[in-house]
């Protein structure tokens, strides 16, 4: 039985009682700060045990930065004025 607010109720399974207190685990440091080292250090053990991925993403990232020269951005830039003017 949980008691909130002074009421009593019943959670339907243990996997709704999970599936709660996991949402409230995820919640309950939304006030603080990231913390920038953990945060790193997360993405670096993600990147290291996940290397397909990572190279996969990678790849993806490059393509992108590719299609971002001044001369493409100016291109599309000309190309919305012109059917704004």
């Amino acid at each position: 039985t949980v008691q909130r607010g002074g009421e009593r109720s019943n959670p339907h399974s243990c996997s709704e009682a999970k599936t709660l207190l996991a949402s409230l685990h995820e919640c309950s440091d939304w006030g603080r700060p990231p913390d920038p080292i953990k945060e790193v250090v997360e993405m670096l053990e993600k990147v290291y045990c996940d290397r397909a991925d990572a190279e996969l993403q990678s790849q993806a990232a490059v393509s992108f930065m590719q299609d971002l020269t001044r001369e493409k951005q100016i291109q599309r830039l000309l190309f919305v004025l012109q059917n704004i003017i």
